[in-house]
């Protein structure tokens, strides 16, 4: 292991028979740990200086192929502050991206040179290649550990579309679904280097890939290693100055995490909730585009976390119930989705009923693990906010123009019936209609007093503007648990006093 930290002696590692003899090392262990029942190798720290060396030498053996390996001595040797293998490393991951821009669209993934696109043997024989592959994924745990794997997962890659396309291998789709949740489980630890190598490998086997909601996991203990990595990455990612994640990682992240929750390790899920919360947050601040996301899927993900689809239904522990609800009223997660519905564009309708169907899952799925009441209790001084996110969709439907073209009019309309919806669910009804109904009385009684200070720019229509709003609270209120045989009256009356109310505020 020396050799590999020492500029001297590391260029010993450009052999792949090096890789290949550490494969054979580690199936033998693996054989003779199932025969015995005992720890995978992988456990221990000989199993670890195997991928370790395995890894190194697939960097510099990549290298070398590349005309790079010189070069990549020059630069280690001026930056001796760094570990020699990290250095390797970190340019061979760079080349690795590049040479899978270069090939993308070629279906068996050769190796090609930087200057003359010249053709060289894989890396690994394919039946190393078939070894490694399957001790990977009968050992997927140790891939939470940020190893720098680029190079390894390229020449699975290579190696499984060379099966694919070239060889028709009928295990070609299993051995790219194996491929493509390695990867996308190596995400929750990988710096931010060999996130960019990932995400190109995911998205050039994507195509051939059966992504399935069923679980990621593969026993307690790896759902809670999986929630913590989460954590932790993202933690240190959204904390730092520099984003340390590549755009498409957080989304990417979400779609497996999603599906690795289990009953036992529910103690987790409030922090991985908040994090998935501070992701959308980060993507709505975000002036930089340094994250990729899209209102459906975070609440896609968020209905997951909390209902899971790939598990047996289980009853949420009341102390994470707690904790939830807690989350929830300090990451302002209302706010959050009062902010996504302005994002909305009202003229592209199918993007905001999909949007609009996440947020109803995820809300109806809270409702669901946690107890509506207790939800009411937490949120219940949000009803002013509430309130006046309501009225600022009422004053965008009739207030800023003097025509209202039906494609607005469904917009706002669909706006509306889901924020209601969502106070509903949340637990807010009961204290939105005693707010309404407290509002209009008080309006009502200082209706006279009201008048004075108005009637110098209202021209004496004070009296009728100040209790509209809260008369419209009212009927909106109705609207939500009235039968349908009343719902037709009430949305009628509350729409010819918003036009009124409108049409009265555009001529003052």
């Amino acid at each position: 292991m020396p050799l590999r930290f020492d500029l001297t002696t590391i260029s010993h590692f450009a052999n792949p028979s090096i890789a290949s003899g550490c494969i054979k090392l580690l199936k033998v262990a693996v054989s003779r740990a199932t025969d015995s029942d005992s720890e995978s190798p992988l456990g221990y720290e000989y199993g670890m200086l195997c991928i370790s060396i395995i890894i190194s030498c697939l960097d510099l053996c990549l290298l070398e192929r590349l005309d790079e390996l010189e070069e990549t001595l020059v630069i280690g040797d001026k930056t001796p502050e760094l570990p020699t293998c990290m250095t390797f490393s970190t340019i061979a991951a760079r080349e690795i991206f590049n040479q899978l821009v270069t090939l993308s669209g070629i279906e068996d993934y050769e190796w090609s040179g930087s200057a003359n696109h010249r053709r060289c043997t894989p890396l690994l024989a394919p039946q190393d290649a078939l070894d490694l592959m399957n001790m990977l994924w009968d050992d997927r745990w140790f891939l939470l550990m940020d190893f720098g794997l680029s190079s390894i997962f390229f020449a699975l890659f290579q190696y499984i579309s060379h099966e694919y396309h070239s060889r028709k291998n009928p295990n070609g789709t299993t051995l790219y679904n194996q491929l493509y949740e390695l990867i996308i489980r190596s995400l929750v630890a990988a710096n931010k280097r060999d996130q960019s190598v990932a995400l190109r490998i995911l998205a050039e086997c994507g195509e051939y890939t059966d992504w399935t909601p069923t679980s990621k996991h593969t026993d307690v203990l790896d759902s809670q290693l999986i929630m913590t990595a989460f954590i932790r990455q993202i933690s240190q990612g959204l904390d730092s100055k520099a984003l340390n994640l590549e755009p498409e990682s957080p989304l990417k992240m979400l779609q497996f995490v999603a599906l690795a929750t289990d009953p036992g390790s529910q103690d987790l899920l409030p922090k991985v909730i908040e994090c998935t919360i501070n992701i959308g947050w980060s993507w709505l601040l975000d002036q930089d585009d340094q994250i990729e996301l899209s209102p459906d899927l975070l609440f896609d993900a968020l209905g997951m976390l909390i209902k899971p689809v790939h598990t047996p239904p289980y009853q949420l522990l009341p102390s994470v119930q707690a904790q939830i609800i807690d989350t929830l009223r300090s990451t302002d997660f209302l706010d959050l989705t009062a902010q996504l519905i302005l994002r909305l564009d009202p003229t592209k309708p199918d993007i905001t009923i999909v949007t609009f169907d996440c947020m109803l899952y995820f809300y109806q799925s809270l409702e669901d693990a946690v107890s509506r009441f207790a939800l009411g209790q937490k949120f219940w001084d949000y009803v002013p906010v509430w309130r006046k996110f309501k009225n600022h969709l009422y004053t965008n439907h009739y207030g800023m123009t003097s025509v209202i073209n039906s494609e607005r009019d469904d917009h706002f309309r669909l706006c509306m019936k889901h924020w209601f919806l969502f106070a509903r669910l949340v637990g807010l009804e009961p204290a939105i209609r005693n707010s309404a109904d407290d509002e209009f009385v008080v309006n009502v009684r200082k209706q006279s007093t009201v008048m004075l200070d108005v009637k110098r720019w209202t021209g004496g229509l004070g009296a009728v503007l100040f209790p509209v709003l809260g008369c419209v609270d009212a009927i909106w209120v109705s609207l939500i648990s009235e039968g349908s045989r009343r719902r037709k009256s009430l949305q009628n009356l509350a729409q010819i006093i918003l036009h009124f109310y409108a049409r009265i505020s555009l001529a003052l």
